[in-house]
């Protein structure tokens, strides 16, 4: 008995010092001063080779969870207009969902316009995003974000 536990527990030590965490969808998010009140709001991913992340604004119910930003917008602060997307975008074929789907590769850039009426120093929110690469998907993910 005390054989066979040595086995198991030297077997998960290795599987889980093999196992691989993916994360293929790196964010950097900036602020860009437009003018006296206006401000961007710049969110990019960089997306590793092979994988893909969707668009915010899909067609269809049925396939993947599009990109969605939550910004928790202090007292003061207004958003102008949608966030807008920008990048590597293409709407083709996806081989996991077996539909046309508009999809980010390599670089995707998000950007919220707000205009600022008062003292703020920061505003934070959140990201949820689906990733996948030919074969498979990651679940959603969420990241946590804060512009100072």
């Amino acid at each position: 008995m005390k054989k066979l536990y040595t086995i198991v527990l030297f077997l998960s030590f290795l599987t889980t010092s093999f196992a691989q965490i993916l994360e293929p969808v790196k964010w950097d998010f900036q602020v860009e001063k437009l003018g006296k009140n206006e401000y961007n709001l710049i969110s990019t991913a960089t997306i590793d080779e092979g994988w893909y992340l969707y668009s915010q604004f899909l067609q269809s119910d049925e396939g993947p969870l599009p990109t969605v930003f939550d910004y928790s917008l202090p007292e003061g602060i207004s958003a102008v207009g949608n966030t807008e997307e920008d990048g590597n975008k293409k709407t083709i074929y996806d081989k996991v969902f077996e539909m046309d789907l508009t999809k980010f590769s390599k670089k995707a850039i998000f950007t919220q316009k707000i205009k600022v009426d008062g003292s703020v120093s920061s505003i934070s929110g959140y990201v949820e995003f689906m990733t996948c690469d030919d074969t498979q998907c990651l679940p959603p993910t969420a990241i946590d974000f804060v512009f100072d």
